[in-house]
């Protein structure tokens, strides 16, 4: 079975709202977009339905995404919510549908097909790091543990 994971941008681009097709997202998503008064009637009816299902991943693959996310730099960009996202994708071997550039990267450093509802995504996978401004080293964090500058995000493509 096809699984499709949404992200909040999904639900603000209106995707559950004009297919048929069953859509999986996780509690802390849900939570998230609860303030879409006008639709949110018609969100309680297609949860009733089985068109979204609310579902949480396991632990494991929390972790998994955090990881990865340190690794590519962009754990400081990620919600919790993008967490959990990228998480049940990668515990129900799904497909991620969201807007979020970092979400997109973190996927697809975990092998995630992902699919970009109003922008057409990213085609290079990224790592950001942080290169100082001051001794001009790349840095592994926001202040430079050499100098003690602030660092700025550098964007390395792959």
């Amino acid at each position: 079975m096809d699984f499709k994971v949404l992200d909040a941008s999904a639900f603000y681009a209106g995707v559950p709202f004009r297919s048929c097709v069953n859509y999986h997202t996780t509690s802390l998503i849900f939570e998230e977009i609860k303030h879409i008064q006008n639709k949110y009637s018609i969100l309680q009816t297609l949860v009733k339905i089985n068109r979204i299902i609310i579902m949480d991943p396991k632990p494991s693959y929390n972790t998994k995404v955090i990881q990865t996310a340190k690794k590519t730099g962009d754990i400081d960009t990620l919600s919790n919510e993008d967490i959990s996202a990228i998480a049940l994708c990668l515990n129900l071997h799904g497909e991620l549908i969201t807007d979020d550039f970092a979400m997109i990267n973190v996927a697809n450093n975990l092998n995630i097909n992902t699919k970009s509802i109003m922008t057409k995504g990213i085609k290079h996978g990224r790592k950001c790091s942080y290169y100082c401004l001051g001794c001009n080293s790349l840095a592994t964090h926001k202040i430079c543990i050499i100098c003690g500058t602030k660092t700025t995000k550098k964007i390395i493509r792959y």
